[in-house]
C-alpha cells in the first residue's frame, strides 16, 4: 500500500513541475545579488541572471533603475494562457542603457510564447534594441527603444508574433521585418525621428516577408521612409500615419513605400514586391510622395488621404486627395493609442518620449 501512494506522490510531483499553473516568479533589482534566490526578499541583480532561470510560464519582475546589461532568452517555450514574462514592475522606469558597452540589446532566440513588456533600451551600439529570430507567438509591448545606432526591433525568420504599443526614435529603422517573416501583427507603434543613417532610417522597413499586418503605426520624421516594405509582398496595411519623412540628403522621403527589388535579382524573382492591401492610411507632407508602388504591381488602394507631399507626379500612386479626409483616419489612430495607454501598455507618465511628441500632438494623432 505504502508503495502505491509513494508512486501517486512522485508522479503528481512530476506532473506539478510540467504544469504551468506551478510557474515561479521571479525578481530583479539593481541592489540585488546575482547569488540571491532570486524572491522578491532576495532578488536577483542583472536580468542575465534571470534569463538564465526562466523555465515554461515563468515571470520575472525587474525593479526601477539603471542597467548596463542586454540578455538573450533561448529555447524557452511558453504556452498561449501561460507565456514566459520579462516585464518592468508596475509603475516602475527599467533603462537598459548600452551606451557604454559594445553588445547588443535583447535577443529572443528559437523561443515561443514569451513576452517583453515596458523596458526601456537606451544606446545600443550593434544589432538592435530588440531582436526575434526563429520565434512564434511572441509580444513585444510598451517597450521603448532609442539611441541606437542600428535598428529599434528587429524580427527575422520569426512568425505569428505581436509587436504591439512600442515607442522607437532616434534609431535607425524603428521596426524592421525580414528573412520570411509571416503572419506578424506590427500595431499602435511610435517610430519617430530615424536619423542614425539617412538612406535606411525608415520608421518601419521590411524586406523578403509575407502576409504582415502594419496597423495603427505613427511614423514621423524618419530621415527615409514611414512605411518601406520593399521586397515584401500580401501585406495588409490599414490606420497608418506617414508624416514629415526624407532628410533631403539620400533618404527617399515617402510616406508609404509599397515595393522594390533588389539589383542583383531578376525581374521574376519571388521576392519583387506588391500584391498589398493599403487602405484608410494617411500621409501628409512627407518629402517624395505619400504613396508609392515604386515598380510593385497588384497594390490595391481604397479610403487613403495623401496631401501636401512633394512629390504628386506619375512616381506617386496617390497624388492628392481632399485634406478634410483626414480627420477620419486621425480620429481612429488617437482612440487606439488611447486603448493602449489606458491599459498601461504605453506608459506615457514612466518612460520618457522623444522632445518631439509635441510635434505628434500638434498632427492630431496622439491622444
Amino acid at each position: 500500500m505504502r508503495s502505491h501512494l509513494l508512486v501517486i506522490f512522485i508522479l503528481t510531483a512530476l506532473t506539478g513541475l510540467q504544469n504551468p499553473a506551478f510557474s515561479a516568479s521571479y525578481f530583479v533589482s539593481c541592489s540585488g545579488d546575482d547569488n540571491a534566490d532570486g524572491s522578491e526578499a532576495q532578488p536577483w541583480k542583472t536580468m542575465a541572471r534571470a534569463s538564465q532561470a526562466l523555465d515554461a510560464s515563468d515571470k520575472v519582475f525587474v525593479s526601477g533603475g539603471k542597467y548596463q546589461e542586454g540578455f538573450v532568452l533561448s529555447g524557452l517555450k511558453g504556452t498561449k494562457d501561460h507565456p514566459i514574462v520579462f516585464s518592468a514592475a508596475e509603475g516602475q522606469r527599467v533603462l537598459v542603457d548600452l551606451s557604454a558597452k559594445t553588445s547588443s540589446g535583447i535577443r529572443i532566440e528559437g523561443c515561443a510564447y514569451v513576452m517583453i513588456r515596458n523596458l526601456e533600451i537606451a544606446g545600443v551600439a550593434q544589432g538592435a534594441g530588440i531582436t526575434i529570430n526563429n520565434s512564434h507567438h511572441c509580444i513585444i509591448e510598451g517597450n521603448v527603444i532609442h539611441g541606437s545606432k542600428g535598428v529599434g526591433i528587429r524580427l527575422t525568420a520569426s512568425n505569428d508574433n505581436v509587436v504591439q504599443g512600442n515607442i522607437c526614435y532616434h534609431n535607425d529603422t524603428g521596426i524592421y521585418a525580414g528573412s520570411g517573416s509571416t503572419r506578424n501583427l506590427i500595431e499602435g507603434n511610435v517610430c519617430a525621428f530615424g536619423n542614425r543613417s539617412s538612406e535606411n532610417a525608415d520608421g518601419i522597413a521590411s524586406s523578403d516577408c509575407v502576409e504582415n499586418t502594419y496597423r495603427f503605426n505613427v511614423l514621423v520624421g524618419n530621415n527615409d521612409d514611414g512605411l518601406d516594405t520593399w521586397t515584401s509582398k500580401r501585406n495588409l496595411i490599414e490606420w497608418n500615419f506617414a508624416c514629415a519623412n526624407g532628410d533631403q540628403k539620400e533618404g527617399d522621403g515617402n510616406g508609404f513605400k509599397l515595393g522594390g527589388k533588389w539589383k542583383h535579382r531578376g525581374k521574376d524573382d519571388p521576392w519583387n514586391g506588391g500584391e498589398n492591401v493599403v487602405r484608410n492610411n494617411l500621409a501628409t507632407w512627407n518629402l517624395s510622395t505619400g504613396f508609392t508602388d515604386n515598380g510593385s504591381s497588384k497594390n490595391k488602394y481604397e479610403g487613403n488621404a495623401s496631401f501636401g507631399n512633394l512629390n504628386t507626379g506619375s512616381y506617386a500612386s496617390i497624388k492628392h486627395t481632399d485634406p478634410n479626409e483626414a480627420e477620419r483616419i486621425r480620429s481612429r489612430i488617437r482612440e487606439r493609442f488611447a486603448e493602449l495607454i489606458a491599459k498601461r501598455i504605453i506608459r506615457p507618465t514612466i518612460n520618457p518620449l522623444p522632445v518631439g511628441i509635441g510635434m505628434i500632438r500638434e498632427l492630431k494623432v496622439w491622444p
